[in-house]
């Protein structure tokens, strides 16, 4: 949350570093799940996981879990931060975080 505080030109806006600021300030990107990749949704035999929701800053909100912690990316709530991308055990990450263009 520093980077706005010391940008020079202005491009990047100051957030206060409080949940409800970030949650309606910052947009970049969306994250995006792979349900045929994701170990939680595996077929025949799903396997426990939340790796990504266990990272996800804004659990509950951003992203919510059910059976077999299998993940839902809840789009109004997702800053596209990149964390629950990079803690994805599965390889290609089964999760993907898609740049605001």
């Amino acid at each position: 949350m520093k980077c706005g505080d010391v940008c020079p030109t202005g491009a990047i806006a100051r957030i206060e570093p409080e949940e409800e600021a970030i949650l309606a300030g910052v947009q970049m990107g969306l994250a995006r799940l792979n349900k045929q990749m994701c170990y939680s949704f595996a077929e025949p035999a799903p396997r426990t996981c939340g790796v990504c929701y266990r990272a996800c800053p804004f659990p509950g909100k951003a992203m919510t879990i059910g059976l077999y912690e299998q993940p839902t990316v809840h789009a109004d709530q997702c800053v596209g931060c990149g964390l629950c991308e990079q803690a994805c055990v599965h390889l290609p990450q089964a999760i993907r975080v898609i740049p605001i263009s």
